[in-house]
């Protein structure tokens, strides 16, 4: 294993960062070129040894954050990929957080009915943010891939 030394107390380290836990701990001291006494390291590194936090503070903590709570919270709306997620935790295509594409949402309200296994949504316009029930078409993935690689085909041919 690589051995660092500390830039303030000249402890071995064996890992990635230049000061040992305990001169870390101290904050902007360390800035100055403070080096903490022997004594001043081990009290830190004591101090901070075995610190759990109960059942009821880790509950506290989290339900402080949750949802409506959160300052970035977006009302139950998030984005990835450009696609545009909704919670819907009762949905049973939900992830683990409870969020679903919208276009799958809105296919499926259109149709009356949850996607099949194998179904994928289809924007007939390609834009990803256009979720209108109008816009969406249910293929299954054979025929999806095939109707994208149609298109690659023709467009390379221009």
């Amino acid at each position: 294993m690589n051995q660092n030394h500390c830039i303030n107390c000249g402890k071995n380290i064996s890992r990635r960062g230049v000061r040992c836990k305990s001169c870390a701990m101290l904050g902007n001291k360390n800035l100055a070129g403070y080096i903490p006494s022997e004594a001043t390291c081990l009290k830190l590194s004591a101090s901070h040894k075995g610190k759990v936090h109960t059942t009821e503070t880790k509950r506290k903590q989290s339900a402080t954050k949750l949802r409506e709570r959160n300052p970035n919270w977006n009302g139950g709306r998030s984005c990835i990929r450009g696609y545009a997620l909704v919670l819907c935790p009762e949905h049973p295509k939900a992830d683990f957080n409870g969020y679903i594409p919208e276009h799958r949402l809105a296919l499926e309200k259109r149709l009356g009915r949850f996607l099949k296994p194998g179904e994928v949504v289809h924007h007939i316009d390609m834009d990803k943010s256009n979720n209108s029930p109008d816009n969406l078409v249910a293929l299954n993935r054979r025929e999806h891939q095939q109707y994208h690689g149609r298109l690659n085909n023709y467009i390379n041919e221009m």
